[in-house]
Parts: C-alpha cells; structure tokens; sequence
C-alpha cells in the first residue's frame, strides 16, 4: 500500500482513541473497552501485518537471530558473515544463545514462537506501567493506546527485533531503582546494555548519582556474560564482533530513513539520496564536529538539570530523571534505529497517567506533540512534488528525533519546575 495512506490510517485510529479516552462518564462504559480493544487491534493488523512498501516481515529474525541461533554453538565463525550494509546478527555472541532451541524447532515454527513472545513482552509492559504508576480508569484506556499506536514498537514487532521483547525488562529496571532496589537495577541495565549496548549510557547516569550497587551489578553482569560468551566461542568471534560489526557504525553515520539519532538526522539533511542505503558512509570533519557539538549540547544541558535538581527525591522525580537519560541514549547513540523509540512509551505513560506532571502548558503541548512524532508509523514517504520531497528527505524524515528533543526539553523542564514534585507517586 501506498506509504502516505499509513499516516492517514495512524492519524484516524488515534483520534478513535482520544476520543474513546475523554468520553468521561460517572459510570464506566462498556462501549469504550470494546471501542478501544477494536482500535488497538485495527491498528497492530495496519502496522504490524500490512506492507506500506518496506520493512520486510520477520526480516531482522530471519536474516539475524534465527540464522545467529543455528550457528552460535555450531559454526560461531559464521555469525557475522555478511557485509557492512547488509542485514545480519550484530549483538556479542551470547545474544545468540536463546536463539539456538528456536533454530532447532525449524524457521515457520520459531517465527510463531518468537511473535508470540513478542506480544506476550509487549503486553507485560502495559500491565506493568499500569501497575507501577497506579492507573486507574481513563489512564488506563491512556497506557493501552499509546503501546497500540506506537509505531516504533509494531516496526519492532513486524521486523522480528528485540526492542518491544525489552520492554517489560526495561519497566522493571526503571522501578526497581525507583523503589531503592539498585541491585536489581544495575543487573537488569546490564542485560539491556548486552542486547542494546546504547543503553549502557545508564552506567555514566547510576556513578553521577553515586548509585554504587547499582554501578558494581550493571559492571558485574555484562562482565560475567562477556566471560561466558568468549568461554562458548572463544575470541575470534569477538575480535570480529568489535572490528567488522561494531567499529565501522563507531564513527560513521548511516543516512538511512530508519536511522534516527543526531547523527542520522545530520546525514539526512546533507545526503538525502542515501535514504535507503544502510551502508556507513565517509563524512567530512565538519560534519563530525558537527555532528559532537550537538552531542556535547544536549549532555550539557541534561547535566545542567542533574545538577541544578540533584538526586530525585520522590519516586516521581525519578521516573522522569530515568526517562530523561533514556531520552538521551535515543539521541545521542551513533546509531539508533527506528523501533528503539518504542521506548518512549515509558515517559509517554508517566505523563499520562499523572506520575510526572508536566511543568507549564507549553510543557504539556510539547508532550502531546512529542508522542505523535515518535509514535507515528514508519514508513519512508517521498511526495513526487519535488520542493515538498525534498524538504521531508532532509527534515521531516527525522520526526523522530525532533519528538525525541521535544520530549527531553518537557523533562528537562519538568525536573527543574518540580524539584520536589507533589506528583502522583509511583511505588
């Protein structure tokens, strides 16, 4: 289908959905969860089943974890046997490891297997954020629909990837340190860092906090499993995990419309032909300064709010100084494709819900605006007029990370406004 119809879809569906959510009555009505249950499904089948020109179904389990699973204890030297741009395994070796009894049930089986778990994850998630931050009623309905309509996350769920089987994982470790439980913490953190190793930027977060048993558990766990993984395939796999997988994306940025950090965003401004090639390319030195100094702007500016804030003192404040960093990681990660925003539902549920309460109206306007850009449906839309295309090839492109900054900029400002925030409480 063509790829502007998803926008057309997505924009439908969600206004189905506010408008289920405000429809406040004195008694609960049994319209709304058939409604909502209706709109939700309508869109997992639009986003996660139907075809708006690419993202290949199960391609990332087919092409990567599956193939990874076979090879892991069988032939490790072939883990990464594919050329730069091209889609293979790309986590340590030990990622691959769950993966083995999927590929010994056969492919169409394994794929039944893994979506179920999936949808299984994503489901756990919402039932967990709807605990931990006490919704009750309309905010409820709130939290259902912000995982039906996420875009990122159904990319995620069509594609095969990890980022929504994280989900729940990630909720805990949020909770687990806003409930004083660091060691719990720092080993969930280092499980996420080994599968998205962005995500070990929590690390830096827990030492400026002096969260030390949560530091000695993230450094403990990826120790260990990076133990275990060089013990069941030795070093070469690892050698060329570092050098062919992971150092040619250190430095050079990919320009592809599914890559949505500050240096994805920079490549689409100055390569706009590139938006379908994954291939790393070569960039100028002002390009890379560039690219830092906007790197070294926004980790200033969220230290300036750590420091201006101090540790959280309410199980609020640290919902949001958690989501802050998880805010960060997004942009500042060479590389951070497109379902990695499937994570925003977290902040996106706090501020529904009342757990963070967002500082001002504008506040609250960037948050509304915020949740529709990176929630909108991936898709790579070129208009054929040709001052429109190229004006969405250089810049709309990157609404994700647009949504990503305004988003930050509400936390940020939440923090500082509410530094000791009469906000609902989370624990």
């Amino acid at each position: 289908m063509a790829p502007a119809g998803a926008y057309a879809v997505w924009i439908a569906l969600a206004a189905a959905a506010l408008a289920t959510i405000a429809a406040r009555r004195r008694a609960a009505a049994r319209w709304q969860p058939v409604t909502l249950a209706t709109v939700a499904s309508a869109s997992v089948v639009a986003f996660a089943f139907v075809s708006w020109g690419r993202a290949t179904p199960l391609g990332d389990f087919n092409k990567a974890y599956y193939p990874a699973g076979t090879s892991i204890f069988g032939d490790p030297s072939q883990l990464y046997e594919c050329d730069a741009g091209n889609l293979c395994f790309v986590n340590i070796p030990i990622v691959a490891a769950p993966f083995a009894p999927l590929a010994a049930i056969g492919r169409l089986p394994a794929q039944v297997v893994f979506s179920f778990a999936g949808a299984a994850a994503a489901a756990a998630a919402a039932w967990l954020l709807i605990r931990e931050l006490h919704a009750e009623g309309a905010t409820r309905y709130a939290i259902v629909a912000l995982f039906a309509l996420n875009g990122p996350l159904l990319y995620s769920a069509r594609l095969g990837n990890l980022t929504h089987v994280m989900l729940p994982l990630l909720v805990v470790a949020f909770a687990a340190l806003t409930r004083g439980r660091d060691g719990r913490g720092g080993v969930l953190f280092g499980v996420l860092a080994l599968i998205k190793p962005p995500l070990l930027l929590f690390l830096a977060y827990l030492i400026f906090r002096r969260r030390w048993r949560a530091v000695l558990a993230t450094i403990a766990t990826t120790i260990a499993a990076g133990v275990v993984s060089v013990a069941a395939v030795g070093l070469e796999a690892h050698r060329i995990w570092l050098t062919q997988v992971i150092g040619p994306f250190a430095n050079r940025p990919v320009a592809a419309y599914n890559v949505q950090s500050i240096a994805g965003m920079l490549a689409h401004f100055l390569r706009p032909d590139d938006l379908a090639s994954w291939v790393p390319l070569e960039v100028s030195r002002s390009f890379i300064a560039m690219d830092y100094a906007l790197v070294v702007l926004v980790l200033a500016v969220v230290a300036a709010t750590l420091l201006a804030t101090g540790a959280p003192p309410t199980p609020s404040a640290q919902w949001a100084e958690l989501s802050i960093v998880l805010v960060v990681v997004l942009l500042v990660s060479p590389l951070t494709w497109t379902h990695y925003y499937a994570f925003c539902v977290i902040p996106l549920a706090c501020y529904a819900t009342g757990a963070i309460i967002a500082s001002s109206a504008g506040a609250r306007l960037a948050i509304a605006a915020s949740a529709a850009l990176v929630s909108a449906p991936v898709v790579l839309w070129l208009p054929q007029v040709r001052i429109l295309g190229s004006l969405i090839a250089r810049v709309g492109i990157s609404h994700y990370v647009f949504g990503a900054l305004m988003l930050l900029g509400a936390l940020c400002a939440t923090r500082v406004a509410h530094r000791e925030p009469a906000a609902v409480a989370c624990s």
